[in-house]
């Protein structure tokens, strides 16, 4: 049997549109129910946004995967209802124009 590494063994992790999971995203998290800004300290300092729709928006920047992880993770552990996550696609991350805390 042939076992493969590198690239051809999984393109979708080395993909070559330059994302990789030790780098940093803006990310935006949607869960129902509404939190207030006070909790924004244990979501990694993410903004907390109450959306007419009855839904809480959390975004920002996590520095990594294991970031996104441990946000995802607080929301399970709040027994929170996750209805999305969408990372940004934002060329200031990459030019590091962006600080923890902050989006576009």
């Amino acid at each position: 049997m042939l076992f493969m590494l590198g690239p051809q063994a999984c393109p979708s992790y080395y993909s070559n549109s330059g994302v990789y999971m030790d780098m940093p995203h803006v990310y935006e998290i949607v869960i129902e129910g509404h939190l207030s800004g006070q909790w924004s300290d244990w979501f990694d300092g993410l903004t907390i946004r109450s959306e007419p729709t009855g839904e809480t928006m959390l975004r920002g920047l996590l520095s990594d995967q294991a970031a996104l992880y441990g946000v995802l993770s607080r929301i399970h552990d709040l027994n929170l209802v996750l209805v999305s996550v969408f990372r940004i696609a934002d060329p200031a991350i990459r030019n590091g124009q962006v600080q923890k805390g902050e989006f576009a």
